[in-house]
C-alpha cells in the first residue's frame, strides 16, 4: 500500500467515525443551523467519495500521482470544513444551554 493510500484510510476512518458523530445528534432547530448541518454531511459525503477514489486501485480508477495528491488535499480541506461546522453548531448549542440557564 502506498503513501497516499495510508493516508487516505486512515482519513476515511475519522470521516467514518464522524458520520457516526453526526447520526447520533438530533438536528438543530433554527433553519440556518439545520443549513450549516446539512452542508457539514456534504462536506462528510464528498471527502469520503474521494477517499475512495484515492484508495481504489489504479486499474480500476486511471489516474496520476500528482491528481492522487491533490484529491487527498482536497478531501482534508472538506474535513476541516465539517470541523468548523462542528465548532458552530457545538457553539451555538453551548451558548443556548448557558442562556436558558441564566434565564436570559
Amino acid at each position: 500500500m502506498e503513501a497516499f493510500e495510508r493516508r487516505a484510510l486512515v482519513m476515511l476512518v475519522v470521516v467514518a467515525l464522524l458520520f457516526l458523530r453526526a447520526a447520533g445528534v438530533f438536528l438543530p432547530s433554527p433553519t440556518w443551523l439545520v443549513a450549516v448541518y446539512i452542508f457539514g454531511l456534504a462536506c462528510l459525503t464528498a471527502a469520503s467519495v474521494l477517499l475512495v477514489v484515492v484508495i481504489a486501485p489504479a486499474a480500476y480508477v486511471g489516474r496520476w500521482d500528482s491528481e492522487r495528491e491533490r484529491l487527498v488535499f482536497l478531501a482534508f480541506s472538506l474535513l476541516v470544513a465539517d470541523v468548523v461546522v462542528t465548532a458552530v453548531i457545538f457553539a451555538y448549542s453551548a451558548y443556548e444551554t448557558n442562556a436558558r440557564a441564566l434565564g436570559a
